[in-house]
């Protein structure tokens, strides 16, 4: 589980930026960020994550392969064509925009369920995350059942931070 414990930094840091600190604030009403600390939050947010990201794909990027041929220290494996890593980046993002969407479209269904069962309307924000949330928890899922721990907590992991970045 060697490189995790970046992960899991990374984390908390989000998580401390985005959903502790603001209830700490007292320039604007409630638990919020006032419009200067908000775009301060979102530029932290940008480069925690940009630099995981970076640590995860370049720099510490044998953590994150599994285990084969791990005698070989000078064994890596072969970063993908050009080509193939924009092709990749696209159907990401085409991949996002739907996922995002169906949260779009769902969410009238979702306020008005939440609004019949008498639950708090947070409830709606966390039933959205989870339905985003949604393929990559199969995907962490379905790769701890074939016994892939690693790529399962990456899986996980990098959900929890993209989410909340």
């Amino acid at each position: 589980m060697i490189g995790n414990s970046a992960a899991l930094a990374t984390l908390l840091a989000l998580a401390t930026l985005s959903l502790v600190l603001p209830a700490f604030t007292v320039s604007s009403p409630g638990a919020t960020y006032a419009a200067s600390q908000l775009t301060f939050a979102a530029l932290a947010s940008l480069l925690l994550w940009g630099t995981f990201v970076f640590v995860q794909t370049v720099r510490h990027r044998d953590y994150f392969l599994p285990p084969e041929n791990q005698a070989d220290q000078q064994a890596h494996t072969a970063p993908p064509p050009v080509a193939l890593a924009w092709a990749s980046f696209g159907l990401l993002f085409i991949a996002l925009i739907a996922v995002v969407g169906l949260a779009k479209l769902l969410s009238p269904s979702i306020e008005s369920v939440v609004a019949a069962a008498g639950a708090p309307k947070t409830t709606i924000s966390v039933a959205i995350a989870l339905l985003v949330l949604l393929p990559e928890a199969t995907a962490a899922l379905r790769a701890a059942r074939a016994n892939r721990l690693q790529t399962s907590l990456n899986l996980a992991l990098g959900s929890a931070l993209a989410s909340i970045a």
